[in-house]
């Protein structure tokens, strides 16, 4: 288990306009939440989050939110929201986490070697990059590295086959995580140009000729 800390503040107000008005200062609103529990309204800076997220890029894990005047909690991200254009963060959702309640959370998966399927001239491909399982807060783990190194060409992974240590696992156990396939090879179409023969050409000229001919003798015959 990773444990990342995190210091944050309450905030008084509500709202888009005042959620704006944090995030032109560097912060992100943020909500607190927990089984049984008010919601908390705070806000994190934004600089300290995005560091929090570089040092755990597969994700953030277990944190310590520190609230001034009030107690630690000890959290999860449970959900980020950001802008679809520019990618900021916009607000984020904590859940506190109590000693002996299970949470269940989703976790990266991540592989680990070269397939042998791949040597062999096929291409891995990660159907599904997180897996849902029910765990004790000190058993959470940020990532699950898979060995990937014995898979031959046609032959899959499945949620089923992943050690997930002490969580139970709350996924479709059936689902496809790695497959080697062999890649598809695209025929090139090559333009079929038809060549025009001499007496075609010819043929094209004389056509030409009776047009401008037809043309003339119209003229003539209007002056």
């Amino acid at each position: 288990m990773k444990e990342l800390k995190l210091k944050a503040k309450l905030r008084q107000g509500t709202g888009k306009g005042f959620a704006k008005k944090l995030r032109r200062n560097g912060e992100i609103p943020c909500v607190i939440y927990g089984h049984g529990e008010q919601a908390i309204s705070a806000s994190v800076w934004e600089k300290d989050f995005q560091d929090l997220i570089k040092r755990n890029p597969y994700g953030v894990g277990v944190v310590n939110l520190e609230i001034k005047g009030k107690e630690t909690f000890w959290s999860v991200v449970k959900a980020i929201q950001k802008d679809p254009i520019t990618d900021e963060v916009l607000h984020i959702d904590f859940q506190h986490l109590h000693k002996g309640e299970k949470i269940t959370v989703d976790i990266p998966i991540k592989a680990s070697g070269i397939p042998i399927g791949e040597k062999e001239g096929g291409m891995l491909e990660q159907v599904t990059h997180e897996v849902r399982v029910t765990v004790l807060p000190s058993k959470i783990f940020s990532v699950i590295t898979v060995d990937v190194s014995q898979l031959t060409t046609g032959k899959s992974i499945h949620i089923k086959d992943i050690d997930i240590g002490d969580a139970e696992l709350a996924d479709n156990p059936e689902r496809t995580v790695f497959h080697v396939v062999i890649p598809r090879v695209v025929e090139e179409v090559v333009p079929v140009v038809e060549e025009i023969t001499e007496v075609e050409e010819e043929e094209v000229e004389a056509e030409k000729k009776e047009e401008r001919v037809e043309k003339e003798e119209k003229q003539e015959g209007k002056e």
